[in-house]
């Protein structure tokens, strides 16, 4: 089993949150219009980013247990729909990916490449059963 653990402070500018995984350190914020300062990414960006790392890194370690497969391109599209509640609370309520492969592999095998990486990706895994999601390989 892995363990992960990150830390964030507020920086009480705006929405502006300074997170820490690790050695690496990244900024989140909101848009000037709803009261951030635009520094970085908004969480929910984080989040379907997250989706389309996830997929790309689980391609990369699928892809070097395989003999003769060569990834031409691997790229990931993912956009959400955000529902906001009466009281203000919000939820992502649906999520659209994307998935552009080309490899050297034959049709078929491709598509159960791709299949085997949606499978074994921990963040799409996670949130599978959360929201609705469609997923569309070109």
């Amino acid at each position: 089993m892995a363990s992960y653990s990150v830390h964030t402070d507020y920086q009480k500018v705006g929405a502006k949150t300074t997170t820490t995984a690790g050695n690496h350190e990244f900024i989140s914020d909101r848009p000037l219009k709803v009261h951030g300062t635009d520094k970085g990414p908004t969480p929910i960006e984080y989040l379907l980013g997250s989706i389309g790392a996830c997929l790309g890194a689980t391609a990369s370690i699928l892809a070097r247990k395989m003999e003769n497969l060569e990834i031409e391109k691997f790229a990931v599209d993912v956009s959400g729909d955000v529902t906001v509640f009466p009281d203000k609370s919000s939820k992502i309520s649906s999520i659209n990916i994307i998935i552009d492969c080309k490899t050297n592999l034959s049709y078929t095998d491709q598509q159960n490449f791709v299949e085997e990486v949606i499978h074994r990706c921990t963040v799409h895994k996670t949130l599978e059963d959360a929201t609705e999601m469609t997923i569309k390989i070109k």
